[in-house]
């Protein structure tokens, strides 16, 4: 709440004390000056700056509100570096003349750029609505996929290659192939959405670690299957909450076999995808399952799916309440789990996905609220993010490309449960995660 000496210094400052909104105080753009933190009550197509809240740099921004008809704007105290101006309350504010946008060749220059940047948002809107229709169309054939390989069937092998081949070719034939965060509904039907995630990072992660085609081939194979094994485990011990006891933990330890076995009879015949689906949980320290291999006995497409395996059954955790954000989940691997994962693989791992993976709430020094929806394969610690702002429509939001926004950095990490509903349904910020490959922002269609 204001007090008295902040009242009378904001009025004394050109405030309007009615127009107060939480700490946001409504100020005449007369009285800016650099190092005021704004935010513009201009929906962004309306005006030529590429955010809505920003800290005046210069003069020139100022001139170019008043050029723009902005009279006035919302003054952020917290993230300003100095005050507005003092108003001479003894004269009238002088009428500002408004200059049409070609007359100032400075201001002409923002729109064109405001335009490019129109432009290449289309792109990218473009390029995730393909990337979403692939996916759909992948996902909606793997329960089929997979019930044809448990019965055994010899075409599930020829469908799979080439529903896997698809796969790899997008990251080998696309330089600028990238893992984009999906949108989908919550589905019992996880253990098929977690196949294609796996599927989806453990091909990216091979190419990260330079495995060759027909490697990344047989990766995308044993990944895709790597848990056909629980078909033949009971719903009741695969879908229970809480620890399992030893004779249930025993049954669990029997899919990596069993998925051989399947996998074996529908013809299956690639030792490196046979060995990859039975060593899956193996760990390099000796303790996992079923055979306790050390590192140097697991083979590298195992150890690959391994580490891809643990991170999006962390994210999507079958107990919903135990799920953790994909920035948690690699700090939690990084901290608990080095002992289990090849190290040189992880690090990898976490350069391909950047400190703040896909699916990961951000809030940025702007005061921004977004989600992660792609990783920058050169910088990732820029990512690009799908920013909240009510008055855009959701399928035109904004995207934040970091990189090519210098002053914006990153604040802080938001969990899921913190957000507001309406911020949360915008970002469609959903507990679970949903990766598929597709072109980067910068990819034509």
């Amino acid at each position: 709440m204001t007090s008295v000496s902040e009242a009378i210094c904001f009025f004394r400052r050109g405030v309007d004390l009615q127009m107060v909104v939480g700490n946001k105080h409504k100020v005449r753009v007369g009285l800016l000056q650099p190092g005021v933190f704004i935010q513009l009550d201009e929906k962004w197509f309306n005006h030529p700056f590429l955010f809505n809240k920003f800290k005046l740099k210069n003069w020139g921004q100022i001139e170019i509100l008043e050029k723009s008809g902005v009279k006035e704007v919302l003054w952020i105290p917290e993230k300003s570096d100095c005050w507005p101006r003092e108003a001479d309350l003894s004269k009238e504010p002088e009428p500002q003349m408004v200059m049409a946008k070609e007359d100032d060749p400075y201001l002409e220059l923002m729109w064109r750029i405001k335009k490019e940047q129109m432009e290449h948002l289309k792109q990218i809107h473009e390029n995730i609505r393909l990337c979403t229709r692939n996916y759909d169309r992948i996902s909606k054939n793997v329960p089929e996929l997979m019930k044809k390989m448990m019965t055994g069937s010899k075409e599930a092998i020829a469908s799979a290659k080439e529903t896997v081949g698809g796969m790899v070719e997008t990251f080998l034939g696309d330089s600028d192939a990238i893992v984009h965060l999906i949108n989908i509904k919550e589905n019992e039907e996880s253990i098929y959405h977690h196949s294609l995630n796996v599927s989806v990072l453990a091909i990216m992660l091979g190419k990260k670690a330079k495995l060759t085609a027909s490697e990344m081939h047989l990766l995308g194979m044993a990944a895709l299957f790597h848990d056909i094994g629980k078909s033949r485990i009971e719903k009741k011990v695969l879908k229970k909450r809480g620890p399992l006891n030893k004779a249930e933990s025993a049954i669990i330890h029997l899919h990596p076999q069993y998925g051989v076995d399947i996998l074996t009879k529908s013809g299956v015949r690639d030792v490196e995808v046979l060995h990859a689906v039975k060593e899956h949980h193996e760990h390099c320290n000796g303790m996992g399952y079923p055979s306790g291999l050390k590192r140097e006995n697991i083979s590298k497409l195992a150890r690959i799916i391994a580490i891809v395996d643990s991170y999006d059954n962390l994210c999507n955790n079958q107990d919903i309440e135990k799920r953790m954000t994909p920035y948690e989940v690699l700090s939690y691997m990084y901290t608990k789990q080095q002992h289990l994962l090849d190290l040189d693989l992880f690090s990898v791992f976490i350069r391909s996905m950047g400190i703040y993976p896909p699916g990961t709430v951000l809030q940025l020094s702007n005061g921004e609220i977004g989600i992660v929806i792609t990783i920058n394969p050169n910088n990732p610690l820029k990512p690009s993010l799908l920013l909240y702002d009510p008055n855009i429509p959701r399928e035109e939001a904004l995207i934040c490309e970091m990189e090519e926004n210098e002053d914006i950095a990153i604040e802080k990490s938001i969990h899921i449960s913190e957000l507001p509903d309406k911020v949360r349904l915008y970002l469609s910020a959903t507990t679970q995660v949903t990766y598929f490959m597709g072109k980067g922002a910068g990819g034509g269609n």
